[in-house]
């Protein structure tokens, strides 16, 4: 069965690490047992700000049944709440799952290549100015190539 959900980036970036989607929250699915932790009423995540829709092949019979006899869209039995809740409270290391990726961190990516390109932006400026003899200008932009440097460690 497909169920449409809306996973914030980091989660499926998560998601990911222990393999293809759809297995891993069927595996998320099938660990919920009712014993330790079920699927129920699992809190509300907030607005969608940085969401990506997902359609899940659901193939866990358990929650299948439960959609039966509940709403798809229920708070009750959220997939998306259901799905963040397990890797906001770290589930998957909990459990012992291995992760067979790595992790990649999308804005990270983004975060370093804008300092990339703002630190060749810096040095372009840097000789420019050093052509033309203005020492006080050189100086402050090694300081901006220090603080880019800070940044990318941080």
């Amino acid at each position: 069965m497909t169920v449409s959900i809306y996973l914030e980036r980091y989660a499926l970036d998560i998601i990911q690490v222990y393999g293809d989607v759809d297995e891993v929250i069927n595996r998320m699915l099938d660990s919920a047992n009712g014993d330790e932790f079920d699927v129920f009423d699992k809190p509300s995540i907030g607005p969608r700000i940085d969401s990506v829709r997902y359609n899940v092949n659901v193939t866990n019979e358990d929650y299948i049944q439960l959609l039966t006899t509940m709403p798809v869209n229920s708070p009750r039995i959220s997939l998306r709440r259901f799905v963040h809740w397990f890797i906001d409270n770290e589930m998957p290391e909990q459990l012992g799952w291995k992760p067979v990726g790595k992790y990649k961190q999308k804005e990270h990516d983004r975060i370093n290549k804008i300092l990339n390109n703002i630190e060749s932006e810096v040095k372009s400026l840097d000789k420019l100015y050093d052509m033309v003899g203005c020492e006080n200008h050189t100086a402050f932009l090694h300081k901006i190539l220090q603080q880019i440097k800070y940044l990318r460690e941080a």
